[in-house]
C-alpha cells in the first residue's frame, strides 16, 4: 500500500485531515514524533469532551471511546510515551494509579480539560480525593460530577462512609451539574456547603427541606423519589415569592404521595390556565407547563407550578419560553 505524506501537507490541509481523525487515532499519531505530537491541537481537540470515572474507564466525545477500545481500533500494540503501562489485547486494564497518568497525558496532548468525572463509592475515598485535588489545581474543577453505582452492582455503606462520599463531591469545584444517582439511606443527614448550577438526584429520600434551602443558588433542581411533602412544596413556593432561589428556572420533584389529595392545602393546578409553555434551560433540556398556578414576586417576576399525578413542576417564566394559546 502506498504511503501518504501526511506531515508534508500544507498546514490548512493538514488541519482538515486531523479534524477527521478520532481521539485515539490522534493518540497513535502523537507517538510517532515530537513534531506529530505538536500538530495534534490542529484537530480542535481542545473542544473534546473528556470524561473519566473512578473505575479506570475513559470516555471521549459522547461515549464513543473507552480505553478498552484503544487496541480494538489500533492494529498493533504500542507503549504510550512516558507511561509505564501497555494497552494490549491481553492486558487492557489500567490500574487507577497508572490510569491517572494516562488521563493527564491525554489532557496535555489534546490541550483539553477533564469535563466530567464519574465517581463510584467502591473506590477508596482517600485515593480519589488526591486525584480531585490535582484536578482542582490543574484546571479549576470540572463541569459535571456524577456519583453513581459501580458497574458490578449495589453495595452497602455505613453512614460515615456516605459522609465521605458527599465530602468528595464538595471538595471539587463543579461549574455546571452535580448528579447523585445512588440509593443513599433515608436516615442519612448531610449539610452541603455549595452547589453548582444544576442538581439532579435520582434517589432523594434523604434530601430534606433544609437541603433544598441550601440549594437556593441552583438554576435547576430535579429530585426523584423524594420524601418532600405538599406542605414542603408550599413552603418552597412562599420562600420563592419572598425572593429566595434567585437563579432558579426549573424545579421538578417526584413523590408517590403527591397523587393523594389534601383538601386543607391550596390547589396545585389551575384548570382555567390553558396556556401551554415550553420551558428550556440551557444545558439541561426542556419541560412543558400546562394548567399551572400563577404566582408573582414583588419585583414582577412570574412563575407557575403544578402537581400532576406524582410530579411537582415549577418554572420561572421568561420571554424565551415557547407559548401556545
Amino acid at each position: 500500500m502506498a504511503s501518504f505524506p501526511l506531515l508534508r501537507l500544507p498546514l490548512l490541509a493538514l488541519a482538515k485531515v486531523l479534524q477527521c481523525s478520532d481521539p485515539f487515532e490522534l493518540l497513535i499519531l502523537a507517538q510517532c514524533s515530537r513534531r506529530s505530537t505538536n500538530l495534534v491541537p490542529l484537530s480542535k481537540s481542545k473542544n473534546f469532551r473528556i470524561e473519566c470515572d473512578s473505575e479506570a474507564k475513559l470516555i471521549i466525545n459522547n461515549d464513543d471511546w473507552t480505553v478498552e477500545k484503544l487496541t480494538e481500533k489500533s492494529k498493533f500494540d504500542f507503549k504510550i510515551r512516558d507511561i509505564d503501562c501497555y494497552v494490549s489485547n491481553s492486558d487492557s486494564k489500567i490500574y487507577f494509579g497508572k490510569f491517572r497518568k494516562l488521563i493527564w497525558c491525554l489532557c496535555d496532548l489534546f490541550k483539553c480539560p477533564i469535563r466530567v468525572i464519574h465517581y463510584s463509592p467502591k473506590l477508596h475515598s482517600g485515593m480519589f480525593s488526591k486525584f480531585l485535588n490535582k484536578v482542582n489545581r490543574r484546571q479549576n474543577g470540572v463541569e459535571e460530577f456524577v456519583i453513581a453505582s459501580c458497574a458490578n452492582g449495589t453495595y452497602t455503606l455505613r453512614v460515615t462512609e456516605w459522609k465521605n462520599v458527599m465530602d468528595i463531591s464538595q471538595s471539587i469545584d463543579i461549574s455546571k451539574k452535580l448528579t447523585i444517582n445512588v440509593p443513599i439511606p433515608r436516615s442519612f443527614v448531610y449539610t452541603f456547603r455549595k452547589f453548582p448550577k444544576h442538581l439532579d438526584i435520582g434517589h432523594s429520600t434523604w434530601f430534606t427541606m433544609a437541603n433544598l434551602m441550601q440549594a437556593s443558588s441552583c438554576v435547576s433542581i430535579i429530585l426523584k423519589y423524594s420524601n418532600l411533602t405538599k406542605h414542603h412544596l408550599m413552603t418552597f413556593v412562599n420562600r420563592w415569592k419572598q425572593g429566595e432561589f434567585p437563579n432558579l428556572e426549573w424545579m421538578e420533584v417526584f413523590n408517590d404521595a403527591f397523587s393523594q389529595p389534601e383538601p386543607a392545602l391550596p390547589a396545585f393546578e389551575n384548570p382555567r390556565n390553558l396556556v401551554r409553555r415550553n420551558k428550556r434551560v440551557h444545558g439541561i433540556g426542556s419541560t412543558i407547563m400546562f394548567k399551572g398556578v400563577k404566582i408573582q414576586r414583588e419585583n414582577g417576576q412570574k412563575a407557575e407550578y403544578r402537581i400532576f399525578g406524582k410530579f411537582f413542576r415549577f418554572i420561572v417564566l421568561s420571554e424565551d419560553d415557547e407559548v401556545v394559546y
